[in-house]
């Protein structure tokens, strides 16, 4: 089956790329690579065998998105496990206070 997975580089999409992979599945992720360590988990991801297509680009990029899909029609499910880590942020205005 072929899958696509946004925000495959944080730790809960790459955990799942890596399973799927392994199981011998097709996986398209995307991610714009923003945090720390998500490199190294691309190419941990990699090596898991299978067949990965990575595309790194911002989900609020329509013509990213656009051409992401129309290459990948036949994708589905898509897991949607991107999001922006806030928490350096709280920890900021802890100290501030």
């Amino acid at each position: 089956m072929k899958y696509v997975i946004s925000g495959i580089a944080g730790f809960i999409g790459s955990n799942l790329a890596d399973r799927l992979l392994r199981h011998g599945n097709t996986v398209i992720g995307l991610d714009n690579l923003g945090r720390k360590g998500t490199k190294e988990n691309i190419k941990r991801i990699r090596s898991a065998g299978g067949e990965l297509s990575f595309h790194q680009g911002d989900i609020r990029d329509n013509r990213f998105l656009c051409e992401l899909f129309t290459q990948h029609r036949n994708a589905e499910p898509c897991f949607n496990w991107l999001g922006r880590l806030l928490l350096p942020l709280h920890m900021e205005r802890w100290t501030t206070f």
